[in-house]
């Protein structure tokens, strides 16, 4: 026979032999046929009928298959615990109930864990017995996306047969950006920003936003609020917070908040009212609506603070003027007074008296301890307030500072601030009667009354130190003033030079009770 037909012949053999199980699929045939033997040839069409019809009665042998696997639900929370629920249909008869698991496989498809038994029996979450599905409930803490597989054995099966791998994904909360903070002009329309908010799976978000905080008065109100980029009119000064939520339509991300700070850009014109030393104590506004106070209290020595929202509309303002020459710094709670810094906790200065010794004896005092009376605007030495003195008296202030950093042993410094060069006068000294004024005034006065005046030789004089001059103009007020001298003006009152020692002889009687006499030639004491 030829070879072609003799393997065709051993081809139908095996196969006949296989279909009705008396040989294995693999395993071999041996076939001997002897070469251009008739038996041989009938032999083939006889193997080769009988096997055709017997392939209709034994349809080829299938291996079992575990059915579609579903899992409950389709995704869950990453790092909670969820409970996850597992069926499986499995039709076949050959099939060993007590061998389908749930196997937990890594990237390569091999398992790495079995999470539990998948039961038809009607038990542990399983819904009817005998109906060919096999259930399992499981719960399951997961950071990472899971892949699972059903695994089962079946009679006859040598190794365990499985499911396809389902992926379990993880579905981790969205994160919310609400935006930067932002500032504002009053009237401006504010756009909020929540783009920048994301989901760890790509999802779709849903955002949610909040008008959460405003200022008193405020009528803001959010637009398109379940929008990525709603707006709302800043309407009146303040901060405004506005809170984000977004949320992938299972998770909702935590909140996340901006501020937008809204300021009035307008000019606002406030109106100080200030006591007898010209510290201020009220502020209004346009209105006439007091918009700060400041008022005295049982401590004189300025310890209190003021109150910057008297009328209560929510919009503080604020004004560090305190006692006159200083202003409030509020990082180390101390008054900046030009030369020295004051304290009012403990009415003194931190600092002592840059002249030393010949301050006094006490180089920290302010005002001698007597807040009510005098003030120093520079921090060298107690005045009634030079201009606020000298306009009680009828003094127009005139001329401008050249030497604003002079100060003396008794403090000139604050005259010389207040404006106008520190320029000798010298009194006239005479029996019962003085003159002052500015030079050459009170000498020629002085002269024709024959009254006493400030005398020292040029010589003497030129070799002073300022703070020795005054010292010596102090002492010659003082003997004027315990003789109870009468007192005469050569210089009229609106011609005094603001800083000249004319000036300061004024301010110091005025401390003492001296006042200008009706015709303003006269100082008379009260």
């Amino acid at each position: 026979m030829p070879s072609h037909c003799q393997s065709l012949l051993r081809l139908a053999v095996f196969r006949l032999l296989a279909l009705i199980g008396i040989v294995q699929a693999t395993a071999a045939v041996s076939l001997t046929v002897p070469a251009s033997s008739a038996f041989g040839r009938a032999l083939l069409a006889r193997v080769l009928a009988l096997a055709g019809v017997l392939l209709p009665v034994f349809p080829a042998w299938a291996a079992p298959s575990i059915g579609s696997v579903q899992i409950t639900p389709n995704s869950i929370t990453a790092g909670a615990p969820t409970t996850v629920r597992v069926t499986a249909v499995i039709a076949d008869p050959t099939l060993i109930p007590a061998t389908v698991n749930l196997q937990r496989v890594n990237d390569a498809g091999a398992a790495v864990a079995v999470l539990g038994s998948l039961h038809d029996d009607g038990l542990n979450g399983d819904a009817v017995a005998g109906d060919q599905v096999y259930t399992l409930d499981v719960v399951l803490t997961e950071t990472a996306p899971l892949r699972l597989r059903v695994s089962a054995g079946f009679k006859g099966m040598l190794k365990r047969v499985f499911s396809a791998e389902v992926l379990l994904p993880i579905n981790r909360p969205p994160l919310a950006d609400a935006g930067s903070d932002q500032s504002v002009g009053v009237g401006k329309l504010v756009s909020l920003d929540g783009s920048a908010s994301r989901d760890p799976e790509g999802a779709t978000l849903s955002h949610a936003w909040l008008l959460i905080g405003r200022p008193a008065g405020s009528a803001a109100a959010l637009t398109a609020a379940n929008s990525v980029r709603p707006t709302f009119t800043a309407d009146v000064p303040g901060q405004y917070v506005a809170q984000l939520i977004v949320s992938d339509g299972q998770l909702a991300s935590g909140p996340d908040t901006v501020r937008i700070t809204a300021t009035d850009t307008r000019l606002t014109i406030l109106y100080l009212h200030a006591d007898h030393l010209g510290t201020p104590r009220v502020a209004t506004n346009e209105a006439n609506v007091v918009v700060w106070r400041n008022p005295p209290t049982t401590e004189p020595f300025g310890m209190a603070l003021p109150e910057e929202d008297p009328d209560g509309d929510g919009k503080p303002t604020t004004i560090n003027l305190r006692f006159p020459g200083q202003y409030f710094d509020r990082e180390t709670q101390l008054h900046y007074n030009y030369y020295r810094d004051y304290d009012p906790g403990v009415g003194r200065y931190v600092q002592p008296d840059p002249i030393g010794l010949a301050g006094g004896l006490n180089l920290y005092t302010y005002v001698r301890g007597n807040p009510l009376t005098y003030v120093d605007p520079d921090g060298l030495t107690p005045l009634l307030g030079l201009g606020l003195r000298l306009l009680a008296m009828g003094i127009t202030a005139q001329g401008v500072a050249e030497n604003p950093e002079l100060g003396l042993a008794g403090g000139l410094g604050s005259a010389a601030k207040v404006g106008g060069q520190c320029l000798a006068a010298k009194g006239i000294v005479a029996e019962g009667r003085t003159v002052l004024g500015h030079h050459p005034e009170y000498v020629q006065l002085a002269e024709t009354l024959a009254a006493r005046r400030f005398n020292i030789p040029g010589e003497v004089w030129n070799r002073m130190s300022e703070a020795e001059r005054w010292t010596a103009n102090q002492k010659f007020l003082d003997r004027m003033i315990s003789r109870g001298d009468e007192i005469t003006l050569a210089t009229p009152l609106d011609k005094v030079r603001p800083g000249s020692y004319f000036a300061r002889e004024l301010e110091y009687l005025g401390s003492r009770g001296y006042v200008p006499g009706a015709d303003g030639t006269l100082l008379i004491k009260r």
